[in-house]
This record gives structure tokens, sequence and C-alpha cells, in this order.
């Protein structure tokens, strides 16, 4: 398997933080995405991960975003995360994992 670049963006914004993550996610790769966990969580907002571009992620990934989803509730004030434009391979890990509620549903969207 050759290794993909992974990149991660984020933007903090008044009531959320927005994330774009290009490129697989796995263990190596994790620390990328720390930072813009430690953004929500830190000042409360909920987090918006956007995967149209993430091909693959594994278990420690999907397991980080369930802390962090864990750690937002916890704080009160409805606060989520929610993976927007995964791609199926993604979606059916999540769903596999009992993770569909991090899943924003694209179907209301549309």
């Amino acid at each position: 398997m050759t290794p993909t670049s992974t990149h991660v963006g984020h933007v903090v914004a008044e009531h959320a933080v927005l994330t774009i993550v290009r490129g697989e996610m796995d263990f190596s790769s994790n620390h990328h995405l720390n930072r813009a966990i430690t953004d929500a969580t830190s000042h409360g907002l909920d987090l918006i991960v956007d995967l149209r571009e993430v091909p693959f992620i594994d278990s420690s990934t999907a397991r980080m975003l369930a802390k962090a989803a864990t750690e937002l509730h916890d704080q009160g004030e409805g606060r989520t995360v929610k993976v927007i434009q995964a791609q199926p391979i993604v979606r059916r890990l999540l769903m596999i994992l009992e993770l569909e509620h991090l899943l924003e549903d694209e179907a209301a969207a549309s």
C-alpha cells in the first residue's frame, strides 16, 4: 500500500469548527485532526468534519471522532460532531461501529 499525503485544514467560526480533511486517516495521521478537535472542545463549539476527499479511515480515527462527540456532548449546550460528505466506505465503517449518529444525513439536506 502506498502512503498518501494527509492534509487537515480547519477554521474556527462563531458556532463551529469546520475541518476539511484530504487523504487517508489512520493511527499515523490522526495527529493532523487533533488540533481541530482540541479547538472545538476547548471552545465549546460544534465540530464539522468534511471527509469528501478521504478514501479511508481506520477504527482509531472513528474512535477519535466518537470521543470528541462524547466530550462535546458532556459539555452541554447541545454541541455535536458531524461528519459530512463521507465516502461510501467511510460511511460503512462508521455504521458498522454504530457511529452513524456522527453522519450528517445528506439525503435530508438535499
